[in-house]
């Protein structure tokens, strides 16, 4: 099989979405650089405004990290809420919650094509009798955040769900959604086109003068702006105007499978109720796994973490091999009754994901801001929102503006996950040091 095969794309709906070519020179209020999630919901906010927006991208619309998501839309967030301080839970439960809420919104009112199926529920699983401990822990902390439809099931109650020989029990939330994050970019940023949004795809912005509000893309276009926004990623280009993300990003190998379609014998075993919740387990950098609406199983994770410099080259044939080997094994361990792992897609990349969990959204310099870091779609496109209120002057809560800073001290436990992002260190030497922190 090929192995950068990306399910999401088996559509057929590829190339460039824009039919927009871009002149030796524009102008903008606002130029947004970057048409991940975060991109998208911050021009469409700017745009309903009144504003002109000027969107480039360097890749295609859907071949940024949204193309590397699997596509969850819960309510939970990178870390468990349990393990943050009170303020730092109800911020990201809030941005999580509002983009949860906005994305699902959007795609129902505007019509957008992406296989958004709703209400399906989620189990966060444990393989070990003492992970109720934590899911004790975490279910109080999410009644106390006002999150509802949360319980803990072991045994029958577990099964009736989701059989399984090696998760024994589960903390359950029924307010969880899944779509293809590939075709709702597109889909959104089709709706961004019909609305005035100047969007320009395969333009990589090379140079970026603030002073004098000018940038340049690598093909030599010139933009003017009011304000720019940058919704970059890591890139070479937001590490030079923010150096000091570098020492809170923690570049990821992430990677994703695709089985063909189980048959229906396999699907009522593993699922006897019909129900279809999205999985994940309780390793430090968990294991995901959903199934789509012709009854394949997505699953994916962190196939290693990296240094920036590592994170900034490209992969061989070698180390795309090696990283489907680590997903097939950890999908057969998740997965045990299924037999050997023949995956029909595989695919993957380096997401830009925060050393402490928290996004940053903030005011760079008089003329720029910035939305990155942002874990998960939800908070992604939330963060997108932040910025564009940001930016045409509504003020930001004290509360989430200091939860989003880039200059925050960082944790401990953030320091400790960056310095083992600079040393060679295995998945499972991660996982191991991930399943004792979790389930001691």
């Amino acid at each position: 099989m090929v192995l950068n095969n990306s399910l999401y794309e088996s559509s057929g709906d590829l190339g460039p979405v824009s039919p927009i070519s871009m002149g030796p020179r524009c102008s903008t209020d606002f130029l947004i650089v970057g048409g991940g999630a975060t991109g998208l919901a911050a021009a469409q906010e700017l745009r309903e405004a009144g504003f002109g927006v000027v969107l480039v991208e360097a890749l295609e619309i859907g071949d940024t990290a949204a193309g590397l998501s699997g596509g969850i839309l819960t309510l939970n967030v990178e870390s468990d809420y349990a393990d943050l301080d009170a303020d730092e839970a109800r911020v990201l439960y809030g941005l999580s919650r509002a983009g949860m809420a906005s994305i699902v919104t959007l795609v129902r009112e505007r019509s957008l094509a992406c296989d958004l199926v709703t209400d399906q529920g989620s189990l966060y699983l444990s393989g070990q009798p003492k992970g109720r401990d934590l899911f004790e822990n975490e279910l109080k902390t999410r009644e106390a955040l006002g999150i509802k439809g949360v319980r803990i099931l072991e045994g029958d109650d577990l099964r009736s769900l989701y059989d399984s020989p090696v998760h024994v029990v589960g903390l359950h939330e029924t307010s969880a959604h899944s779509l293809d994050p590939r075709a709702f970019t597109r889909e959104h940023a089709r709706l961004l086109l019909r609305q005035g949004v100047s969007l320009f795809e395969g333009q990589a912005v090379g140079s970026l003068d603030l002073k004098a509000r000018e940038a340049v893309t690598r093909q030599g276009h010139k933009i003017s702006f009011g304000q720019v926004i940058l919704c970059s990623g890591l890139s070479s280009l937001t590490l030079g105007v923010l150096p000091e993300m570098k020492q809170r990003v923690m570049p990821v190998a992430t990677h994703i499978l695709a089985t063909a379609p189980l048959p229906k014998d396999k699907l009522s075993r593993l699922f006897p109720s019909d129900s279809r919740p999205i999985l994940w387990d309780t390793k430090l950098f968990y294991n995901y796994g959903r199934l789509t609406r012709d009854n394949r199983i997505l699953f994916g994770g962190a196939t290693a973490i990296l240094s920036t410099r590592q994170a900034l080259q490209p992969w061989d044939e070698g180390q795309r091999r090696s990283f489907q080997n680590v997903i097939r094994g950890e999908f057969e361990g998740f997965f045990p009754t299924l037999g050997p792992c023949t995956p029909e897609f595989f695919w993957g990349g380096v997401i830009a994901a925060p050393a402490d969990e928290f996004p940053f959204v903030g005011r760079v310099e008089e003329h720029c801001l910035a939305a990155l870091l942002a874990p998960g779609l939800n908070i992604a496109h939330a963060s997108g929102q932040l910025v564009a209120r940001l930016a045409r002057g509504v003020r930001m809560d004290s509360e989430v503006q200091e939860i989003v800073d880039l200059r925050r001290p960082l944790s401990w436990g953030a320091r400790c996950r960056k310095l083992a992002a600079e040393i060679p260190l295995s998945r499972w030497a991660m996982n191991r040091w991930g399943q004792r922190h979790h389930d001691g």
